[in-house]
């Protein structure tokens, strides 16, 4: 069995820290945003952790990573993805579709829909084209030069990406996730805001109280796995560890399976 990360041993790629990071420092999250879109943002004015939309009958949707909103109203959602997912361009579309639902009310105007950009840090290049970052927008096939400009945009961070086509910025963020190499005043700042992490004791009861929790989850599902079927059991304990922020490598420990299990079941 897989041996579950201490918590010592999170880094800022871990969902849990991630989170963490990003919604209690609002200077970070802001400045993550820029250097991604190369854009300014005057104030961030709604951050929320693991922000959770269950819009469907039977209550099944998206537990965001870090989504925020700044003073103009655009709504930014942050997702790190530490596994190569072959659906990830529809998992971009589901996400957008949530916020949308989310973000307009029965029976108002589709003008009240907000612009929003939904980012996957991706530590696993999604593409064969090797760029460092990927902007989608919603392109006429006849005419490249008309846009839908319906103010949604899709952004893929490729960690694995050729930094030599990156800015600095983008390129110090890049190798610090791929290395945690610190080349830079923010990924210094990212540095120093995970080794405070560490010694916060909140925050390490939480991962352990959440790591115990799923835990009595796997062996719940596998003494009842042993009637109905235990691998079926473990992978939706698996599913149910990755829905609640836990990155790969942890929820394969609770889940009791291997990758390659993983695998063949994808």
């Amino acid at each position: 069995m897989r041996v579950m990360k201490n918590y010592e041993e999170l880094t800022f790629t871990d969902d849990f820290m991630f989170c963490k990071i990003l919604t209690k420092h609002q200077d970070l999250c802001k400045q993550l945003i820029e250097i991604i879109l190369n854009v300014k943002i005057r104030k961030i004015e709604v951050e929320l952790n693991q922000y959770p939309i269950e819009l469907t009958y039977d209550g099944r949707g998206i537990r965001l990573d870090v989504y925020v909103e700044d003073d103009e109203g655009t709504v930014y959602d942050i997702e790190m993805q530490t596994t190569k997912k072959k659906d990830l361009p529809r998992r971009t579309r589901y996400y957008q579709g949530m916020i949308d639902l989310n973000l307009i009310e029965r029976g108002a105007s589709f003008s009240e829909l907000k612009k929003s950009y939904i980012i996957f840090i991706c530590t696993e290049s999604p593409f064969e084209s090797n760029l460092p970052i990927y902007t989608f927008k919603n392109v006429c096939q006849e005419d490249n030069a008309i846009l839908l400009d319906d103010d949604a945009v899709k952004v893929i961070v490729n960690a694995e990406g050729e930094t030599s086509r990156a800015n600095p910025e983008v390129k110090a963020l890049l190798d610090y996730i791929t290395t945690q190499a610190v080349e830079s005043d923010f990924t210094k700042k990212i540095n120093n805001a995970v080794s405070e992490a560490i010694d916060h004791q909140e925050w390490r009861s939480e991962y352990m109280t959440l790591a115990m929790r799923l835990n009595e989850e796997r062996l719940a599902g596998r003494d009842e796995g042993r009637l109905e079927g235990a691998h079926e059991k473990a992978l939706q304990v698996y599913k149910n560890c990755i829905e609640r922020g836990m990155d790969k490598d942890n929820a394969l420990a609770i889940a009791g399976i291997s990758e390659a299990e993983l695998k063949d079941n994808e």
